[in-house]
């Protein structure tokens, strides 16, 4: 593969301009690697070498001491480590000289460090980074709803700290789930769904008929997104489970916390429901929830109108 890559006339599968932001991602992906930040800062400094433009040859040969300058002074046994580690992880590949030195014969033949499987592997660090930010974005948004229902509830003063203390530490969303469930348990009782929550800025309608309508139509597209995540909703807790799953499998989280946060939790959840069915024509599926959110609280966006008029068009 090396070969192909560096061949004259051959075009890698990613080229090195995209190089920056594929070392983004392994930077998010760093843990599925066990890299640290000096092992990256190595690596980018090696994918510095590389000629902007250049789709060819991805050998790069400079020297130890060459490549401690770049590195701010990093000593060369440091360094070593961690071009070790690059090489452990298959990032690089060495491809040593006779003499131990590293320079490049011609157009065709370079000794030093093959940059081509870091190439390579750009669709896997792409994927998981994706998954590495997704499970991030999951801890700060479990962060965020143990912090409330915190604040919602009577703890001990030492039960509080050490709760406090585990959100600052390092834990898989599990550990965090757990302790949510068993913090909302404490909540005090929660009405279930009623018509008077129901609504895109929670005011009171004057017309019951409207009111009824509403209520139908929401309770229909809570049942909707109940469906997607396999989940029973007879409850505001089992509503925002409910939502929570939803909104983590259509790839909107971030937006539909915001959006629960604005209008409240029915109205975030109905729009999962107005979402689904429009999510594969989406590129940026978050930011356009983002932007229904916005309408609706400029009044320029009608949730359950817009989902009565859905209902209405023939299949």
């Amino acid at each position: 593969m090396t070969h192909e890559m560096n061949a004259p006339g051959r075009r890698g599968p990613h080229a090195p301009e995209l190089r920056w932001r594929l070392l983004d991602d392994l930077a998010a992906a760093r843990e599925d690697w066990g890299l640290k930040d000096r092992t990256l800062a190595v690596l980018r400094a090696l994918l510095g070498f590389l000629p902007k433009g250049e789709t060819m040859r991805l050998t790069v040969f400079p020297s130890n001491r060459t490549l401690g300058e770049r590195l701010m002074g990093m000593p060369e046994s440091t360094l070593r480590r961690h071009l070790a580690r690059l090489v452990e992880a298959g990032l690089i590949r060495r491809r040593p000289s006779p003499n131990g030195k590293r320079y490049r014969i011609g157009a065709d033949l370079a000794y030093g460090f093959d940059l081509a499987p870091f190439f390579a592997s750009a669709v896997e660090i792409r994927e998981r980074a994706i998954a590495a930010r997704q499970v991030r974005e999951r801890l700060r948004a479990l962060r965020a709803r143990i912090r409330t229902v915190l604040a919602q509830i009577t703890v001990a003063a030492e039960r509080s700290a050490e709760l406090l203390r585990l959100l600052r530490r390092k834990v898989p969303p599990q550990r965090l789930e757990t302790v949510l469930h068993d913090l909302e348990a404490e909540l005090p009782p929660e009405k279930d769904v009623t018509a008077a929550q129901i609504g895109c800025d929670s005011e009171p309608k004057t017309e019951s008929n409207q009111t009824v309508g509403q209520e139908r139509i929401a309770r229909t597209a809570i049942a909707e997104v109940a469906e997607m995540v396999d989940l029973p909703v007879a409850s505001i807790p089992e509503l925002r489970e409910a939502g929570e799953r939803a909104a983590h499998a259509l790839s909107v989280h971030s937006a539909w916390t915001h959006a629960r946060q604005r209008h409240g939790l029915v109205w975030a959840v109905v729009a999962l429901a107005f979402l689904k069915p429009r999510i594969v024509r989406l590129r940026h599926p978050d930011r356009y929830l983002r932007a229904l959110t916005r309408r609706a609280g400029a009044g320029g966006f009608d949730l359950m109108a817009s989902l009565h008029r859905s209902a209405m068009r023939p299949a």
